[in-house]
């Protein structure tokens, strides 16, 4: 799928998409659930797979930085 099409089928602002794509900004949960149901998967699927990926192309894939682990507690 183009990533204009999964945009438009997530209803996914264009730019914004491009912002996440940069990097620039971080997608809500909602918005990953979105992209998940456009591609036809399920949301686990979707971020399973892109860990996977990441995992295999040697970027990190757990979250930075102090304020990200101070949302993590409970």
């Amino acid at each position: 799928m183009a990533q204009d099409q999964l945009a438009l089928s997530a209803n996914i602002d264009r730019s914004y998409y491009g912002k996440l794509e940069r990097g620039e900004r971080q997608p809500t949960l909602g918005l990953l659930l979105r992209a998940a149901r456009a591609l036809g998967v399920s949301g686990s699927t979707l971020v399973k797979e892109t860990e996977k990926r990441l995992e295999s192309a040697g970027a990190p894939t757990q979250l930075a930085g102090r304020s990200a682990r101070a949302k993590l507690r409970p």
